[in-house]
């Protein structure tokens, strides 16, 4: 996109009647507050940063990006502000208004979202997700993510606005058909226990984050340190991702290291009550280390968080996996192939933290619902094997004739006798035995006549 100069005049001050906002900008939110500070700025120091503008009509112009400069210079009752006059397009317009959005650092994520959504579908622009990743410096999952929010109804996207429910909420009804949002939304957030400005958290509860429980946080060691030619049979075990499955680790045999080699990495061993987390691949793997496993390594792909004694690891082991973890993770995953997590956002990872005596309490009733959980499962697979079995012995009774009335059964009900297939072959046996004694025998020769002559 080229921006070309208006004028020579392309630097000026503009009076704000000529000024009017355009209806293109995607941001949506304008904190009072915040404006109202602004104001106070910009009576202290001037308008420091131009508008930037093109024109509409001789004396009337649109503001591209400077939306919120030009209310906070109404507030302080300006008559003019510094503006750059330029030249744009339609699509270069709402492109430029687009992109300078996303890269807002307070930029609410339903603005993003449709932010992106604008630029994929604005016509004269050509993106596609991988392309406007590389245009915004996210990654195509971050693009991705967010563009599911648009999916939200009108009144949930106005609760998101509002920060009634969370961007990990707002990403689980937006998979929902668009009428089955709100009734999901009543029924999750509409319920006495639901957090409210009036309510809010418990007293006894605290709003931290994961660095400020952890003693300390480290991904595992760079591949520079640990090559896949360590790797021996049956040693120290390694934990990469693959070895995180639901909530366990399984170690790999084949994927370990010499007692030697451990000993050049030891800062990265595991010790009981650790949390090792996936950093590649599906989000919000992670698992607390056992006594069994303390002493085995944490792998290039996984990192550790080791918690401080007030923090119950498996509590934390739960929020990481929650949906809403899984959610906060993959938003701040990097890369353009596969999402990949660095110590910093597992810092600032926020988290709600109650009490110990509570944490506790949280993790034994969330595990009796997951054993519950795996109960109906188990059942449920074990009927639907049953449900197969059966389908299979009505096949075979079936083809066995075993569905409808044998001929005995019909003989018995009509009072007459049965004679059985086996019978019934005996009998046509010994009848064609029979057969075959009384044939005469063709080869037989018969016995010369006398022949009588005239003389004789």
């Amino acid at each position: 996109m080229e921006t070309v100069v208006q004028s020579s005049n392309e630097y000026r001050n503009l009076p704000l009647a000529q000024l009017q906002e355009s209806t293109t900008n995607p941001r949506r939110r304008f904190d009072e507050h915040s404006l109202a500070e602004l104001a106070a700025s910009f009576q202290a120091q001037g308008v420091l940063q131009p508008l930037l503008v093109r024109t509409i009509e001789d004396d009337k112009y649109e503001v591209i990006a400077g939306a919120r400069r030009l209310r906070a210079a109404k507030l302080a009752a300006f008559e003019e502000v510094p503006v750059r006059v330029v030249e744009l397009s339609d699509a270069a317009c709402v492109e430029t208004q687009l992109v300078e959005n996303i890269q807002r650092e307070n930029a609410h994520p339903l603005e993003e979202a449709f932010a992106f959504y604008g630029l994929l579908h604005t016509d004269g622009l050509q993106y596609d997700i991988t392309s406007l990743a590389a245009k915004t410096g996210k990654s195509p999952a971050f693009v991705a993510t967010r563009l599911r929010l648009v999916e939200l109804h009108p009144s949930i996207a106005e609760a998101f606005l509002a920060d009634e429910i969370g961007v990990g909420h707002a990403l689980e009804i937006a998979k929902l058909p668009q009428q089955e949002q709100q009734r999901a939304f009543d029924a999750a957030f509409h319920t006495a226990w639901r957090l409210t400005e009036d309510l809010g958290l418990p007293d006894s509860w605290t709003e931290t984050t994961l660095a400020e429980v952890a003693l300390e946080i480290r991904t595992g060691p760079f591949g520079s340190a640990l090559h896949k030619s360590d790797y021996v049979h049956g040693g120290i075990p390694i934990i990469n991702p693959t070895n995180i499955v639901d909530g366990k680790i399984v170690p790999d045999e084949h994927v370990s290291l010499s007692e030697e080699t451990f000993r050049h990495l030891e800062e990265y061993a595991l010790r009981q009550g650790d949390i090792i987390i996936a950093r590649r691949g599906e989000m919000g793997r992670c698992a607390v280390v056992s006594a069994s496993e303390e002493g085995w390594l944490c792998g290039t792909g996984s990192a550790l968080l080791r918690l401080k004694k007030t923090v119950v690891p498996h509590f934390v082991q739960m929020f990481i996996s929650s949906p809403e973890g899984r959610a906060y993770l993959s938003e701040g995953s990097v890369g353009s192939t596969m999402e990949n997590l660095n110590q910093k956002l597992f810092a600032t990872m926020p988290l709600s933290l109650p009490p110990a005596e509570e944490q506790e309490e949280v993790v034994r009733r969330v595990g009796r619902l997951f054993e519950l959980a795996n109960v109906v499962e188990n059942r449920v697979v074990g009927a639907r094997s049953q449900g197969d079995k059966l389908t299979q012995s009505i096949l075979a009774k079936a083809f066995r004739g075993e569905l409808v009335p044998t001929e005995a059964e019909l003989a018995r009900r009509e009072g007459r006798e049965y004679e059985p297939a086996s019978v019934l072959l005996e009998r046509i046996k010994a009848e064609r035995e029979f057969q075959t004694s009384i044939k005469p025998d063709h080869n037989r020769k018969r016995p010369k006549e006398k022949l009588v002559t005239a003389e004789g």
